[in-house]
């Protein structure tokens, strides 16, 4: 299995609306993607809850039957345009990809 773990940080306010306001939009998107992707095993997204000072604002995890699954999902219209409105209303970006 191919996992794909992403981490962000949002904007304070992007697009008019509020960090809190932009997480629910892209939760919103994310969730769509499995039902659009049929490559997709398991995509799971949140908002982080402990706000450490360490801590990102929002992440996912994707599971996928292998790398080939994967690259399918990243190079997809709907994911790019998921990924495109998160670039806007985000200052960092962290990510792991790593097989089990």
């Amino acid at each position: 299995m191919f996992i794909h773990i992403v981490t962000w940080k949002l904007k304070e306010n992007a697009e008019g609306r509020s960090k809190e306001e932009n997480i629910r939009l892209i939760l919103g998107k994310i969730n769509t993607l499995p039902a659009l992707i049929p490559q997709v095993k398991s995509l799971k997204a949140g908002a982080d809850v402990l706000h450490t000072p360490a801590s990102y604002d929002f992440g996912l995890v994707g599971e996928f039957e292998n790398q080939a699954d994967f690259l399918i999902y990243r190079d997809h219209p709907e994911h790019i345009k998921v990924a495109q409105l998160i670039s806007n209303l985000t200052t960092d970006r962290v990510s792991l990809d790593f097989v089990v």
